[in-house]
């Protein structure tokens, strides 16, 4: 009979070992589970690591060193920045949606914007606010009223071009042109009109626009530590103050809208919201108000700057490859003749264009990163884990260039999307308006714009760099809305044979 061995016999030093073993896995663990990081000063944290420019450049460093999910410090703000579009769609396209809530506990969006707008309303409101600019962009009505818009704000910018703009030859820098435009663009599509630049109320929403933009930009030091703000009161309440003024411009355009809006068939934003409130019998009216003006600074802020940089984007292309430019006015006359290019007409028909227009938005989208996102629960992504309430940024550009989804992704190839692509590819190809219930919701007028607008300018003018003996730059600048390309001069010269866009 074999003997019984009791815990008396087990050695003194096994059991001890045995839990240290268990307690030192457990803690191995946990730690490779964490999100990994740079080191940072105390209170401070990793803000001298990423202050001055190229904060886009920079986070491409932390990358190669700590992988595809890393954290910064940012003062009191922990910031989890994911890359890698397995990573992506698992935060943006998770199920329960559970990065789909915005950290709007932050001071700026919290004690300045108050919780309101289409970027920092949470739940209900929320969709009410979506659904609105949804809704008006598939309206047939909306739809024709919009284009019909934006070819008369081309027209606008071709007698500019068309009148001795550049007597010289010495080129322009058409970004304050385009950025006129796209805030006019905007304006009919909000309004269902466009402003002189002459007009007081131009001048007002489009310098405040500037203004509050510029005030509330998520990385405010306010935002990184709140302590602050007790000592700020004075530019909090000025920052209120300025939003409070542009709230009354919109309000006004609101009251007029009322007063001869057409609810059977809205046209333009302001109309479907007036039809969606009165049918709803919101009893929460002021509220509701409030979050829709602000919901049409929010569309200011993030659609005519990225608009504008993505036709700046689609100058730089067309010069930097006259034969894609000449090719695109080709197709454009084969198919459209003396007429203006509409979507109506010519969407389908002017297949390389179209393919032109995805690629430059594919390799030089003016959208590199997500507005920032918060889970309502604590989650695992990418093997590491991210505690309930976090502050996370997903990457959109390197999938765009990532040799494992695309052939020579570096290179400007518009024939890419003459084939078919695959399922991968589509889903990265449309990754410049995001992913999940927090993607653009303006993403049908940007198309629409960017392809108006490039189609009719390229139809009636040769662009070429001012400087013919020089090649334009492909350099950016970011400015924590939108990748911009450095400032350029370009001449445009009038092309036969000329139709009206009217």
């Amino acid at each position: 009979m074999a003997p019984h061995i009791g815990l008396n016999d087990v050695p003194g030093y096994i059991l001890p070992a045995l839990v240290i073993t268990v307690s030192l896995y457990w803690l191995w663990r946990r730690e490779m589970a964490r999100v990994p990081g740079p080191r940072g000063l105390p209170i401070i944290g990793n803000i001298p690591q990423v202050a001055g420019g190229g904060f886009d450049q920079k986070l491409q460093k932390f990358r190669d060193r700590y992988g595809n999910i890393f954290r910064l410090k940012l003062g009191e703000m922990t910031t989890v920045f994911v890359f890698g579009l397995k990573n992506i769609e698992e935060v943006l396209l998770g199920r329960d949606e559970n990065f789909a809530m915005r950290p709007n506990w932050l001071y700026i969006p919290d004690k300045v914007i108050q919780k309101k707008g289409l970027i920092w309303t949470n739940g209900d409101m929320w969709q009410k606010m979506r659904n609105i600019m949804t809704t008006t962009q598939t309206s047939p009505d909306s739809g024709q009223h919009t284009e019909k818009q934006i070819l008369a704000e081309v027209e606008h910018v071709f007698n500019i071009l068309s009148t001795g703009s550049d007597p010289e030859r010495n080129g322009i820098d058409p970004n304050e042109l385009f950025g006129a435009s796209t805030f006019n663009i905007l304006s009919s599509f909000i309004f269902g009109q466009r402003f002189d630049v002459t007009e007081s109320d131009y001048s007002l929403l489009r310098d405040g626009i500037a203004d509050i933009t510029e005030r509330n930009k998520s990385q405010n030091p306010v935002n990184m530590f709140p302590s602050l703000g007790a000592c700020m009161r004075r530019k909090r309440d000025a920052a209120i103050d300025k939003e409070n003024e542009l709230f009354a411009i919109l309000k006004k355009y609101l009251t007029s809208h009322e007063n001869s809006s057409n609810r059977e068939s809205p046209r333009d934003v302001m109309d479907t919201y007036i039809q969606q409130t009165e049918q709803e019998k919101d009893t929460d009216k002021p509220n509701r108000e409030n979050n829709f003006l602000r919901s049409i600074i929010d569309m200011y802020i993030y659609g005519s700057e990225m608009t504008s940089s993505l036709l700046l984007w689609t100058v730089v292309y067309l010069v930097r490859y006259p034969d894609v430019q000449q090719r695109c006015q080709q197709e454009i006359d084969s198919v459209v003749g003396d007429r203006a290019v509409t979507t109506a007409d010519n969407s389908d028909s002017l297949p390389y264009c179209r393919a032109v227009l995805r690629e430059i938005l594919r390799i030089s989208s003016p959208a590199i990163m997500t507005t920032l996102h918060t889970n309502t629960k604590s989650s695992v992504v990418g093997g590491h884990a991210i505690p309930e309430r976090s502050l996370v940024v997903c990457d959109l550009h390197n999938p765009r260039i990532d040799d494992t989804i695309w052939d020579n992704p570096l290179e400007f190839q518009p024939e890419r999307f003459l084939t078919k692509l695959n399922e991968e590819q589509e889903r990265v190809a449309s990754l410049s308006f995001g992913l999940g219930p927090r993607c653009c919701p303006a993403r049908k007028l940007v198309d629409t714009a960017h392809f108006l607008y490039t189609m009719n300018l390229i139809r009636h003018f040769r662009i070429s760099h001012h400087d013919e003996r020089a090649q334009i730059p492909l350099t950016s600048n970011y400015k924590g809305v939108s990748l911009k390309p450095t400032p350029f001069r370009v001449v445009f010269t009038p092309r036969q044979p000329q139709g009206s866009v009217s």
